[in-house]
């Protein structure tokens, strides 16, 4: 079998870190304001029948391998560490060749690795048999990715990897909600120029 999965990078327009869980609680009104580029991630998952596990990513040209029976070791596993984290969380049972490629430099400061995260937890919830519904995939997105940058993560990016177009943000008590705001893509296609300088932000 093979899986496939991909979402979008983000620009961010406004609100930065009011995104991160507590801080939007101390800002009435917090929101963030951002929107889905045609730079993607993407996750191909293709299922083996010898209980190996692959991780490779194509863009930083690192792999290695394991096995189902190691499984548990992933949580500790610092090579790719994100995947890894996320392949322990949704603990197949069948053997794989998880292959991950970003169409965005590492460093860009266009979310790539929320929009890896994302892509990942689609494919590898359909490899384990759709155990989660979507609207689960923001959660496990930020809860996962906070054990590894080990600080807690904001919420926008993950919104925009899921949702695509533009997004505006809100943060409150209640929880957060998405409101898809009405742009047309051409409109701002025309006033945007996305710049790579060759450096990490």
């Amino acid at each position: 079998m093979i899986i496939e999965s991909s979402a979008p990078t983000r620009v961010d327009l406004a609100g930065g870190t009011i995104d991160i869980w507590p801080l939007y609680l101390f800002h009435p009104g917090a929101a963030t304001v951002n929107f889905a580029i045609n730079l993607r991630a993407h996750c191909r998952i293709e299922t083996r029948d010898d209980g190996r596990i692959i991780l490779e990513s194509r863009d930083r040209k690192v792999a290695f391998e394991t096995e189902l029976a190691a499984i548990e070791d992933l949580v500790r596993e610092e090579r790719l560490e994100l995947i890894s984290k996320l392949v322990h969380f949704f603990k197949p049972t069948t053997g794989f060749h998880l292959i991950a490629n970003s169409e965005a430099p590492a460093g860009a400061g266009l979310a790539g690795s929320s929009a890896l995260n994302i892509a990942c937890i689609g494919a590898l919830n359909h490899l384990v048999g759709n155990r989660y519904p979507a609207s689960r995939f923001i959660t496990i997105a930020a809860n996962v990715e906070t054990t590894v940058i080990r600080v807690p993560a904001g919420f926008q990016d993950y919104y925009s990897a899921f949702y695509g177009g533009v997004s505006g943000i809100h943060f409150g008590i209640d929880g957060i909600e998405r409101e898809m705001l009405d742009v047309e893509m051409a409109t701002l296609e025309r006033r945007i120029a996305i710049c790579y300088t060759g450096e990490p932000r």
